[in-house]
């Protein structure tokens, strides 16, 4: 299975090969300047949390494109709305620089990212709406691959990008900086990984422009593999010793949550998703000695194919035909 493609490109096609039992999303994330509303975007092309992807491939009758979805989380001073309606491979369209999944669309125009969404939220029906223009910002051509068996691979694409928001439902309009990356596999996350933790610096300071990336990966069989990626203004990536290990509280599923920080000391600032496998949050941290803001997260894969979670997830991620 081709994971990305070998020559050096802009951004990965929506429309590369993709095999059962494998994935892949694509990844946005924002906040606003003073942090009071932030975004995240999933698209995917076999959902890796999926239920339904998981009954199917264990009956043997899985087929990745038939399990598809936009999620949309939209964080802001009133609440949040959360959207990951899972559709089947009619509502797919795939190009190389455009995909459709139900009635949001994504595609690459020139160096922006541009983002269309029409989806509806769950549990609560409400409409989430809106448009999305991601400036790219410097090209990022490195490629990472996160376990020894070669299976899964992360590209971070955009990890110096800017945003425009413009939501019609909820109301939202504001700027800021974004992230944007890729991840593929041919096989579902759980074969390979335990838990991760995952940030990326999101600080608005104009003086402050470059980014530190954190992937800390604990395999299957318990080895544990640590990335510390450092990305200049120009968008150039250099890998970095590992910081230390710095222990934030659990969350409200008591799932266990950790980063990096010089200091072997983090601040959790805000939670603003939580599950029994998963956890996003808005951290501090102290990263080539200066105080960073972050954006992070935990999975807990382990705890994602436990029974009790596989039935819970269908009412955040229901199914629709169309």
């Amino acid at each position: 299975m081709l994971l990305f493609p070998p020559e050096t490109t802009r951004f990965p096609h929506f429309d590369l090969p993709l095999q059962t039992p494998g994935y892949r999303w694509w990844y946005i994330d924002a906040a606003s300047a003073d942090h009071s509303q932030a975004i995240t975007v999933i698209a995917f092309r076999g959902s890796v949390f999926s239920p339904y992807y998981r009954h199917a491939r264990k009956r043997q009758r899985a087929h990745a494109d038939n399990h598809v979805a936009l999620n949309v989380a939209v964080y802001g001073r009133h609440g949040k709305r959360w959207a990951m309606t899972e559709r089947g491979h009619a509502a797919l369209h795939c190009e190389p620089q455009r995909l459709r999944i139900g009635a949001s669309k994504l595609h690459w125009h020139d160096d922006q990212l541009i983002v269309d969404i029409d989806e509806r939220c769950a549990p609560l029906p409400r409409r989430l709406r809106g448009q999305l223009r991601i400036q790219l910002g410097p090209a990022q051509p490195r490629q990472f691959l996160l376990d020894t068996q070669q299976r899964h691979a992360w590209w971070p694409l955009a990890p110096l990008a800017s945003i425009e928001v413009d939501l019609s439902a909820p109301q939202q309009q504001w700027q800021g900086r974004a992230y944007v990356d890729s991840n593929a596999g041919s096989e579902p996350l759980e074969q390979a990984f335990a838990h991760w933790d995952w940030c990326r610096t999101a600080d608005t300071n104009a003086e402050q422009n470059d980014a530190m990336i954190l992937y800390n990966r604990t395999l299957r069989d318990g080895s544990q593999h640590r990335l510390a990626l450092h990305v200049n203004a120009n968008g150039e990536i250099s890998e970095q010793p590992a910081p230390t290990n710095a222990t934030l509280p659990t969350s409200f599923w008591r799932l266990p949550r950790s980063t990096g920080s010089d200091t072997s000391q983090a601040e959790l600032l805000r939670t603003l998703e939580s599950a029994p496998f998963y956890a996003r949050s808005l951290i501090r941290t102290t990263l080539q000695g200066q105080p960073r803001l972050a954006m992070h997260e935990n999975l807990d894969c382990r705890r994602l194919i436990r029974t009790s979670t596989q039935l819970m997830l269908p009412f955040r991620m229901p199914r629709w035909p169309w």
